[in-house]
């Protein structure tokens, strides 16, 4: 979906410009629209199994050839930029040491995603994410002036500034664009029982997943006199083992759902619950948030940044309800079912208004501003 709209942007910039994309052949025909400015180059991308080592050190290695090949293009045909969608911890330190010795005037443009959370510590479990987040910390220091990070999300952009991982200067940020799928309307289900409470998306301990289960445990008089049901419309880790009961309605299989067997579920939903701290997207947008969005599923949630733009509270209308703490979220649950069919009708009405706010035509404004100073710049 990122990778969509920013092909659709980066299109709409370059206007009667030539585009070259690399991209995997499989990855790319999922592509509903292709701009017509476009020369396609096929890569094949390695797809290792974790425990596969040299699958994993085959994989970095081809990236860095990639990164190689991209950069030294680009400097012959004297590209105005390139964009790359997302690079691993190795590359993006590989060509923070590259672009000095092989290509100091295009402009290149890296967008980062949830591997910013291991620059954040020292001590991760794991001894390949310290390596990690070794490299990006050397990466972020190395003086390259015609590359620029992007980040999806203001709160994402104040974070990284606030860790002093990165300057304002060496960042470039929009809200995580989005393609909303024309869906059937929704079906408002005020009167009619059960309500419905979901999870979107991977239920596991990062995202505090545990207390959509606690919280369903404290609804077990409504849940089982058909009032309310609960559902997780997503994958169950493993590790939540320990706190999944009978109040819960999830798959049991380890597979990803099909789209459209997510898209049904969400449509069902009547409400999307939330748990996440500050800690938990603070370098990363959260895609179940947008889904939320896409299915106009008023939202409630524990109080904190990643919602701000969603509760804006200058829009007069509220898309749900935001918590401080669990204990309150689960005091209020009874009143929220009491009152479902007074207040619900305007809650879906102000989630939907909230898709203006990530459209591509909202964001392609502030990308557009941005990235043209940073070309003229260089």
């Amino acid at each position: 979906m990122v990778n969509a709209c920013f092909l659709h942007m980066i299109s709409r910039y370059a206007g009667n410009q030539q585009l070259h994309l690399w991209a995997d052949k499989d990855h790319f025909k999922n592509y509903k629209q292709k701009p017509t400015n476009l020369i396609t180059h096929y890569k094949k991308v390695i797809h290792p199994e974790k425990s596969n080592k040299l699958l994993w050190l085959l994989k970095l290695f081809c990236e860095m050839f990639m990164i190689t090949e991209i950069v030294v293009k680009s400097k012959k045909v004297k590209a105005s930029l390139v964009f790359f969608s997302s690079l691993s911890p190795v590359g993006n330190w590989y060509l923070s040491l590259l672009l000095p010795l092989l290509n100091r005037k295009t402009a290149f443009l890296v967008m980062m995603h949830g591997e910013l959370e291991l620059a954040k510590s020292h001590a991760w479990p794991k001894a390949i994410e310290n390596f990690y987040g070794r490299l990006l910390r050397r990466c972020f220091k190395k003086k390259c002036v015609n590359r620029k990070f992007l980040l999806l999300g203001e709160v994402v952009f104040e974070n990284v500034v606030e860790y002093g991982f990165l300057r304002k200067d060496q960042l470039i940020y929009i809200e995580h664009p989005y393609i909303f799928e024309d869906l059937h309307a929704k079906h408002l289900k005020i009167e009619t029982p059960p309500i419905v409470f979901g999870h979107f998306g991977v239920a596991k301990l990062a995202k505090n997943s545990q207390l959509f289960f606690k919280l369903a445990k404290s609804m077990k008089d409504y849940i089982e006199s058909g009032r309310v049901r609960f559902e997780v419309v997503g994958q169950v880790f493993d590790e939540m083992a320990p706190y999944v009961n009978s109040y819960v309605h999830y798959p049991e299989s380890t597979s990803f759902l099909s789209r459209s067997e997510y898209n049904q579920k969400g449509i069902n939903l009547n409400y999307s619950l939330f748990f996440y701290d500050e800690q938990a997207y603070e370098f990363t947008s959260s895609g179940a948030v947008l889904d939320a969005i896409t299915f106009t599923t008023p939202i409630i949630a524990l109080n904190i940044k990643l919602f701000d733009k969603v509760f804006e509270s200058s829009d007069h209308c509220s898309p749900g309800f935001l918590f401080q703490d669990f204990e309150a979220m689960k005091a209020a649950m009874p009143e929220i079912v009491a009152k479902h069919e007074y207040n619900y009708k305007q809650m879906v009405e102000c989630i939907a208004s909230k898709k203006k706010l990530f459209e591509i035509d909202t964001q392609f404004i502030p990308f557009k501003n941005q990235l043209d100073e940073f070309i003229l710049s260089n």
